[in-house]
């Protein structure tokens, strides 16, 4: 029998999970992936907000406000149950590479939509985009709901990481305030002692 060690590692470590392909772009990430078609779920795949609910225009208030209070409850189990997963994932030495290496892939090939006019046929959708990002920012619960016990680590945390990490080759991104970062970041070579991927 399989341990959950030995599941996770044949999980993250196929194709299926993240394909080892240089040309792809966030489009194929988002429809290649298993995390890609999880997060990409959406309430609003249409323009058409009568596509969920039909006959909006003739339901009561109340009525309409309880539909959008449940669709938001299941988002909210989807996010919690999803962040459980991302959790033992990201616990298990063997494979928490890889998952930040999901994570990575986004953001690196999502940076076009820093353009004026971004080609969207090439980019995730924004509903992979944002629930990535609720996934992730329910991830920060500790430090976000419990700032009395967690205030003393705030100094461990590097707030330049996205616009300084190697991983993540923002280097092509126009950054504001760009010559701001770089006189912080001559602050700040002491480092950091807590992890921030």
């Amino acid at each position: 029998m399989y341990s959950n060690d030995d599941l996770a590692a044949y999980f993250v470590n196929s194709e299926y999970f993240l394909p080892n392909n240089p040309n792809m772009t966030g489009k194929q990430l988002q429809s290649n992936t298993t995390f890609g078609k999880m997060l990409s779920v959406t309430i609003w795949p249409t323009d058409n907000p009568g596509h969920h609910f039909p006959g909006a225009a003739t339901m009561s208030p109340g009525v309409h406000t309880k539909s959008i209070e449940n669709m938001s409850k299941k988002f909210q189990d989807f996010y919690e149950c999803f962040q459980g997963l991302l959790k033992k994932l990201l616990k298990n030495k063997d494979v928490k590479d890889r998952v930040l290496d999901w994570f990575r892939k986004l953001v690196n090939l999502n940076t076009d939509y820093f353009k004026m006019m971004p080609n969207t046929m090439i980019l995730s959708s924004k509903g992979l985009l944002l629930n990535s990002l609720a996934v992730l920012l329910e991830m920060c619960a500790p430090f976000t709901m419990k700032t009395s016990k967690y205030y003393d680590m705030f100094d461990k945390i590097n707030p330049l990481y996205a616009a300084t990490n190697e991983f993540l080759k923002l280097d092509s991104v126009e950054k504001f305030n760009s010559h701001q970062i770089e006189e912080v970041k001559v602050d700040t070579d002491e480092g950091f002692n807590f992890v921030t991927e």
